[in-house]
């Protein structure tokens, strides 16, 4: 795809219409594709959905990273379903343990890695999160197991952060994201 007088390749080149929002695209001119897959968890009805990452090497330097991208599911705790019988909250809570595992997983040969998407979550309990402890939230799990919100991040620095979340709206946690206190 040229943009802007740029090339960028995507990882997968073809998804079903409902999952190019998970596609990662990387700019050629900076890193070449070293390998790709997709990892699976249970999301909704859909008992493996599919979740792609990439291990990208910087041209220049010859060193590694690893993009993985995901969409937990959301809902709240009303008539919305999990899947196996938890509900939404529970649901996100296993699909965060199986990000983390396939990230920790990904990242072991020394790589950084770095987790793209939508989790749903805020670094709080919200009426989303109905019956789940603090600990529960995938934004704090992936905290706990050393992953840094980057918007949290920049805005500590001082630094501006552009688009960092759209404003679209989940209800509560659809509020919380306009004040960028959502992953």
């Amino acid at each position: 795809m040229k943009r802007l007088g740029e090339t960028y390749s995507f990882y997968p080149e073809k998804m079903g219409e409902a999952s190019r929002s998970r596609m990662i695209a990387w700019k050629t001119s900076l890193f070449s594709l070293a390998s790709a897959g997709v990892y699976t968890y249970p999301r909704y009805d859909n008992p493996k959905t599919e979740m792609p990452w990439v291990k990208l090497t910087h041209i220049a330097s010859g060193k590694t990273i690893y993009i993985i991208n995901t969409h937990t599911s959301a809902g709240g705790t009303g008539g919305d379903k999990g899947i196996g019988g938890l509900t939404p909250p529970e649901t996100r809570k296993v699909e965060a343990e199986k990000i983390i595992k396939t990230a920790q997983d990904l990242g072991a040969d020394g790589s950084p890695v770095i987790l793209t998407g939508d989790y749903n979550s805020t670094c709080e309990v919200t009426s989303n999160d109905k019956g789940m402890t603090l600990d529960e939230i995938p934004c704090v799990m992936l905290q706990k197991a050393g992953y840094n919100d980057a918007g949290e991040t920049a805005k500590a620095t001082g630094a501006n952060t552009i688009n960092y979340e759209y404003a679209t709206s989940h209800g509560e946690a659809g509020n919380l994201r306009k004040t960028g206190r959502h992953i």
